[in-house]
């Protein structure tokens, strides 16, 4: 083999590397300069950021993703989801603009922790409940400063819901799963907006075959529907109680996965405090 020719392959192989670095480098900038434009987009994040308002921006964060995000339902929306494409949020927003693609509640929650991150807002999405009989659901923890101290919250924006205990302003999540497995059945939706619309993607079997508006997903209507009777009973056996008292915050109480999206102390303390609680059902 010459000389020459090996320096060819040499050289061929270190354009690929720089082309897929240059790409790389171009995307986390165009992403990190994608947080001027939401600035602007979403009313009020401004204000809450430049005033350390934490708790009312990742408020505003939901609401807005909640509202910008296409959901689908039907047969077949894992082939119209973005997640795994490697698209950019501009590339997602685009798409969902055109009514081309929408996501489940698991490709909403990664779409906030994105945006979450845009902001240096530690975050993780969380995946609960049952898979058999897809009594499953996965919503957002986001840290914020409260009080002067770490503060994790509850977001989910696939109902535009924060939740909580019931006559507190805020929770904590330890605090909200502490009082869910003592038997509490009136965790409360703290920050939530049923009437607010997004778009919908129905499909059959991969293919979009309808379009429209519908109002944010009725979590305790999907929760209690009568074909997920066997998830419910599941669930309900392995935290050692009656159907009849389970809600949909129970799921809350069995982990399938996580996974951090924005690192920090924090986060990870109370992850791991979380596992160790719902760890005792499985004793």
């Amino acid at each position: 083999m010459s000389f020459r020719f090996k320096l060819s392959i040499v050289f061929v192989i270190f354009s690929l590397f720089y082309i897929d670095i240059s790409y790389s480098f171009a995307r986390e900038s165009s992403e990190r300069s994608f947080d001027t434009y939401l600035l602007l987009r979403i009313e009020g994040l401004k204000e809450a950021l430049k005033e350390n308002k934490e708790l009312q921006a990742v408020r505003l964060i939901r609401y807005w993703v909640a509202k910008t995000v296409n959901s689908c339902s039907g047969e077949g929306c894992s082939e119209l989801s973005p997640m795994g494409r490697n698209l950019s949020i501009q590339e997602e927003l685009r798409l969902f603009d055109q009514n081309k693609m929408g996501h489940l509640c698991g490709g909403i929650s990664v779409f906030s922790s994105r945006v979450y991150s845009l902001f240096g807002f530690p975050n993780a999405t969380l995946n609960v409940g049952v898979e058999i009989g897809g009594l499953t659901h996965v919503f957002n923890l986001v840290q914020i400063m409260h009080g002067g101290k770490p503060f994790i919250v509850v977001e989910d924006s696939t109902s535009n819901t924060e939740y909580g205990i019931k006559g507190k302003e805020i929770t904590h999540f330890i605090d909200l799963i502490i009082d869910i497995r003592n038997g509490a059945r009136n965790s409360t939706k703290i920050d939530y907006y049923p009437n607010a619309v997004r778009n919908r993607i129905v499909a059959k079997n991969g293919i979009i075959k309808e379009t429209g508006k519908v109002k944010m997903f009725p979590i305790s209507k999907w929760f209690y529907n009568v074909r997920k009777v066997r998830a419910r009973n599941y669930l309900a056996k392995y935290l050692g109680t009656t159907t009849e008292m389970i809600t949909p915050y129970h799921m809350m109480l069995r982990h399938i996965n996580h996974k951090i999206f924005l690192d920090s102390p924090t986060i990870n303390s109370t992850l791991n405090e979380y596992l160790r609680i719902v760890r005792e059902f499985e004793e």
